[in-house]
């Protein structure tokens, strides 16, 4: 007679996910201009089926204080996730901020922090440079191949020179 044992997967679930790569947007002692900013990083690796995310912003870097921001279940997207802050969690202007992020995969298991901070500005936004904002009228943009947004401008150098439009 012959016995067949199954193995158990309890206990055996993979390893967890790796941590976000903060390395995007604010990037670690940049002076943010918005109260509220977009945060956004490089997707986590590894973890079993899809990872959702979880970020905290707090003004000390223990994350315990009463001005502590969380947003939790942030769905996974194509190589960067990103989140706007939302209204009514708009940050106070010349005051640095930590934040970080966490992936969470589909059995619950939660990467270790990743942790940056960044400096909000807003006064800087309006005189950068001594420049000023002003407001944007349209944006176009093309991609591939379209010959309305190429000009023939001359023979550089004895070669045509093209020009993007």
């Amino acid at each position: 007679m012959i016995t067949y044992k199954m193995a158990s997967t309890i206990g055996n679930q993979g390893d967890p996910p790796g941590p976000p790569n903060l390395t995007n947007n604010p990037r670690e002692d940049v002076i943010a201009t918005n109260k509220r900013p977009l945060l956004s990083f490089f997707n986590s690796t590894g973890g079993i089926g899809n990872r959702t995310y979880t970020i905290q912003i707090d003004k000390v870097p223990t994350f315990d204080s009463s001005y502590l921001i969380e947003y939790t279940d942030i769905p996974e997207t194509a190589y960067v996730t990103s989140k706007l802050l939302e209204e009514g969690d708009e940050l106070d202007n010349n005051t640095q901020y930590y934040w970080r992020a966490r992936a969470i995969d589909t059995l619950g298991q939660k990467s270790l922090w990743a942790m940056s901070r960044f400096f909000l500005d807003t006064f800087s936004d309006d005189t950068f440079l001594r420049l000023i904002r002003t407001s944007i009228i349209r944006v176009e943009t093309s991609s591939g191949y379209n010959i309305s947004n190429i000009i023939d401008v001359g023979e550089a150098a004895a070669g045509t020179y093209w020009e993007g439009y």
